[in-house]
């Protein structure tokens, strides 16, 4: 993930991580951002976790959450910090929040939905 700058009165600030400092530079900054050390998933987590999800999905028959839901639930993950806003997957659980939200049968693993 690359730090999302924003300028301060004193300088630059990252959005997802809040490294700051107080050099002024024009254009992007390229910089690791470490979401306050948070570390997503490794790839086989990420690949148990999906398929759990699309097992419980598939016993509810694919059912969806209707799209005013599905906005709801995606709107309380753009606000937790476990949001990886560039790929907007959840840092905790490895998946991407756009599917996830839309399946009748996942919930979010801080039961914040």
């Amino acid at each position: 993930m690359i730090c999302e700058f924003e300028k301060t009165e004193t300088g630059i600030k990252c959005k997802n991580c809040g490294f700051s400092t107080n050099v002024q530079i024009e254009g992007m900054i390229v910089r690791h951002c470490p979401m306050k050390g948070q570390q997503s998933p490794s790839f086989f987590e990420k690949v148990a976790n999906f398929a759990e999800a699309l097992i419980d999905h598939a016993k509810t028959g694919f059912e969806n959450v209707s799209e005013e839901e599905k906005n709801k639930r995606m709107e309380i993950c753009k606000t937790c910090d476990k949001f990886d806003k560039s790929t907007e997957t959840c840092n905790l659980c490895g998946c991407h929040c756009n599917r996830k939200t839309a399946w009748k049968s996942s919930e979010c693993p801080l039961k914040k939905w």
